[in-house]
């Protein structure tokens, strides 16, 4: 049974790592923007405050005096809020924004001020009760010249926006479709690596966690059912040995939208986790596939091998639990990079996404991550209940 070393509580991506380590992500985004007022001029000093409510990442910023801003080094994980304030104008807020990788997303905002939206809007309504477009009622009921322009160019501006934030809708849910908590879901061949080792119904040595091991049997069916090229799969899970969900051969099995997921949970279901943690099995019995056109791996786990190939055992009993982990860990990838997962003239390296379920230890998190990292992958850390 893997066993879990310390009480901390580390939510999605929640690392003490240094500023330089940070800098080395390539899973980072950025995001940056325009405060302007309806006549296109520059709001300077506008509070603009980026949020995540899953991994509370929260940070606020100034706009400069040309009305800019930006947010650098923004993990990917989730989904953020944007708002923005200033004296005497409405708080503008922006939902359901998803970052990508290496990528800058512009945010743009052109505000009218609280009094002004009155107006516009009182106008408008006006114009309809007595069958008028906002234009003639305002030259009707006589306002200036510059009202009226200043009417025109709002209700031009706002039907601008609502294309906008439309087609902006539409690329937020295309993109939403193809993720899964910041990792991109690809993959025809795919392998989904699950861990049953003892650990993975605790969430610490003294405290079972009744609802983790169905977490992982959910989050499995999830991302099956959201891989948008999925042809054939396998799953493989392992403990002190490795073995596969269904049948003894390996063989690729065919997927269908509509029995496989559900044939996936019914056989998790059927497990009772138990016993140490084997990586270095699970991965070499992944890696058979390879010659058969695997091309991308799921691995679900809650901490660092325990057992397996890398020591001996007069060796391990020199060491600390911690010290095993990161020995054997650090043994197996040098061995995917060296062996399993080396390039090949006619085989593509195959993906590792790493999912993490409530582990204490930020060694974990530090190996699952350095995983996805190094076979082109992303990480996620599922947060402790």
């Amino acid at each position: 049974m893997t066993t879990l070393t310390r009480s901390f509580a580390y939510t999605l991506l929640a690392f003490c790592f240094s500023g330089a380590f940070v800098a080395a992500q390539t899973d980072l985004g950025a995001v940056r923007g325009l405060v302007q007022d309806q006549q296109t001029r520059a709001i300077a000093g506008a509070s603009v405050t980026l949020r995540n409510p899953a991994t509370n990442f929260d940070r606020t910023v100034q706009t400069d005096n040309s009305g800019n801003y930006s947010f650098l080094g923004v993990p990917l994980t989730g989904q953020y809020v944007l708002t923005v304030k200033a004296p005497q104008f409405n708080t503008v807020e922006r939902t359901g924004i998803l970052l990508r990788a290496q990528t800058t997303a512009v945010f743009n905002f052109s505000w009218l001020s609280a009094s002004g939206t009155a107006c516009l809007m009182a106008t408008f309504f006006a114009a309809m009760a007595v069958g008028m477009s906002p234009a003639k009622y305002v030259r009707t009921v006589g306002h200036t010249a510059k009202q009226l322009a200043l009417a025109e160019l709002s209700i031009a501006n706002l039907t601008k926006d609502k294309k906008n934030s439309l087609d902006e809708l539409t690329r937020l849910k295309s993109a939403e479709d193809a993720r899964f908590a910041g990792i991109q879901l690809t993959g025809k061949r795919v392998v989904f690596l699950v861990d049953m080792s003892g650990s993975m119904e605790l969430v610490d040595e003294k405290t079972e966690a009744p609802e983790k091991w169905k977490g992982v049997r959910e989050t499995v069916v999830k991302i099956m059912r959201s891989l948008p090229d999925l042809e054939k799969f396998q799953v493989i899970v392992f403990s002190e040995k490795a073995a596969f969900l269904f049948g003894d051969k390996g063989d690729w099995i065919d997927y269908d939208p509509r029995t496989s997921s559900d044939r996936v949970f019914k056989a998790l279901s059927a497990i009772k986790p138990k016993g140490g943690t084997n990586m270095y099995t699970a991965m070499e019995m992944t890696f058979k596939l390879r010659v058969e056109g695997l091309d991308t791996i799921y691995f679900l786990s809650d901490g660092l091998p325990n057992l397996g190939e890398g020591l001996t055992p007069a060796q391990a009993a020199k060491m600390t639990e911690l010290e095993i982990g990161d020995v054997l860990g650090k043994y197996i990838r040098r061995k995917l990079k060296a062996d399993w997962n080396r390039p090949l003239a006619k085989q593509p390296a195959v993906r590792i996404n790493t999912i993490g379920f409530f582990y204490e230890s930020p060694d974990v998190g530090a190996f699952l991550w350095a995983l996805a990292r190094e076979h082109d992958g992303s990480f996620v850390g599922m947060s402790k209940p």
